[in-house]
């Protein structure tokens, strides 16, 4: 996942003994985003399976680093990640028109760190800035049926 040499966010190919990429993609997750997605797109309002959402689901972290105690950096202060980050959205917002963001916290961060890319009718935002969970009520609806939109475009 890390190299982009893989069809989707949790891939499902399988390796020795039966054990599949996503299985250990999620020994640490704990179905984490599966469950999360699950419960937000995939009903039969949508009609999405989660393989057609996980096709075209991406996660990218502000901090893409774990830690036990996150403190920002000074301002105007980035970490190389952090500009390889800007780059590889601007790439997206360039090459792939279609493309959503869901921002489900740090706004004020993305906004920052985005400045002029960042594109209000591209980027969607929780009411929840401290929740991952998706739905129409933490999204507003019009953003949430946007998205559903952009995950159908594949189909």
């Amino acid at each position: 996942m890390l190299t982009f040499d893989c069809y989707s966010f949790l891939p499902e190919d399988f390796g020795p003994h039966g054990v599949t990429t996503r299985d250990l993609a999620n020994i640490h997750q704990g179905y984490y985003w599966q469950d999360r997605l699950t419960s937000a797109f995939v009903n039969e309002d949508t009609g999405l399976s989660f393989e057609q959402i996980n096709d075209r689901f991406a996660i990218v972290q502000y901090v893409g680093y774990s830690s036990i105690k996150y403190a920002p950096l000074k301002r105007g202060q980035l970490l190389p990640s952090q500009n390889y980050t800007k780059q590889l959205i601007q790439f997206i917002l360039h090459n792939n028109p279609d493309t959503v963001f869901i921002v489900p916290r740090a706004v004020n961060s993305w906004k920052s760190l985005l400045g002029s890319m960042w594109k209000d009718n591209r980027f969607f935002v929780s009411n929840l800035p401290r929740s991952q969970w998706f739905s129409a009520a933490t999204l507003g609806e019009e953003a949430y049926f946007k998205i559903i939109e952009a995950f159908k475009k594949s189909i």
